[in-house]
């Protein structure tokens, strides 16, 4: 395959430009799908996510993309919260403070997302409506499966209806991990008739409505059996659809009139913790 021009090399840095200002943040296997979408790369998995990936990490060191804009959350950094002084530790205590908004409703809700390198795409809206984000990273541990359940039975004795969401690739490893998931937790609820679950995405209406960008489905995949068409990953979905999808789903159970209350009364109690400040 002969070698792209320079013209060509500016267009696809332009394209990349184009798409993370519509929809930052973004992994760079979004942008890659964003540019297939668009007839910039082939779809073609491997030159394709090269010239990509290769072209953003030129990019941001040059400061032509901000590194702000492309999120990896497939690697944490754990550090000890420390303060300068009381009057900061109560600073950020005011600022982060949050009132539970589901502590008077009467359903629970758990997102559960396959991938953990899209989990900063996610976490804005999960974070900003209440909600747990849980990363599968594929087949999860039983530990972690049991972790997760113990939040659904202390909801279930508290009254409430859970509900457990999942997005995940449309492909046979992802559709049997998720399946995998529901047996376990399943099997760990107190009581496995007052929890839901639902895959959310990515979906076979999604892929047509969306048009979104396929692969072929690997057939040493011994998962394969039985699976019909192509395989679609969750990547494929542009961020701020993917981003509406969850918000969409969380705001179904909470009431218009539930969540604007509980705007005013949280807004308020953090102002008291901010007027606080002046006692130190």
């Amino acid at each position: 395959m002969p070698r792209r021009t320079k013209a060509e090399m500016e267009g696809i840095r332009k394209a990349i430009v184009e798409a993370l200002r519509k929809d930052k943040p973004m992994t760079v296997r979004q942008v890659f799908y964003r540019l297939v979408v668009e007839g910039v790369v082939p779809k073609v998995e491997g030159r394709g996510y090269r010239t990509v990936a290769r072209e953003l990490r030129k990019m941001r060191r040059s400061g032509r993309v901000p590194y702000a804009w492309i999120v990896d959350s497939s690697r944490t950094v754990r550090r000890p919260e420390q303060y300068g002084s009381m009057a900061d530790a109560l600073h950020e205590t005011a600022r982060l403070y949050r009132r539970n908004l589901w502590g008077d409703l009467d359903d629970y809700v758990q997102v559960w997302m396959e991938k953990e390198a899209l989990a900063g795409v996610a976490w804005d809206v999960t974070e900003d409506m209440g909600v747990s984000l849980w990363v599968a990273r594929g087949y999860s541990s039983i530990s972690y499966l049991h972790h997760a359940a113990q939040h659904i039975n202390n909801a279930l004795e508290a009254g409430k209806t859970a509900y457990i969401y999942n997005l995940g690739d449309h492909d046979p490893s992802g559709c049997d991990a998720w399946q995998s998931a529901v047996d376990e937790l399943r099997g760990f609820a107190t009581d496995p008739g007052r929890v839901r679950f639902e895959r959310v995405a990515v979906t076979p209406k999604q892929i047509r409505r969306m048009d979104l960008p396929s692969r072929p489905t690997k057939q040493t995949d011994s998962r394969s059996e039985g699976f019909e068409g192509e395989s679609v990953e969750l990547d494929a979905i542009p961020p701020n659809a993917l981003r509406s999808i969850i918000r969409d789903t969380i705001a179904s159970h909470i009431p218009d009139h539930v969540r604007t209350m509980h705007e005013q009364v949280e807004a308020r109690e953090r102002e008291t913790l901010m007027q606080l400040q002046d006692y130190l």
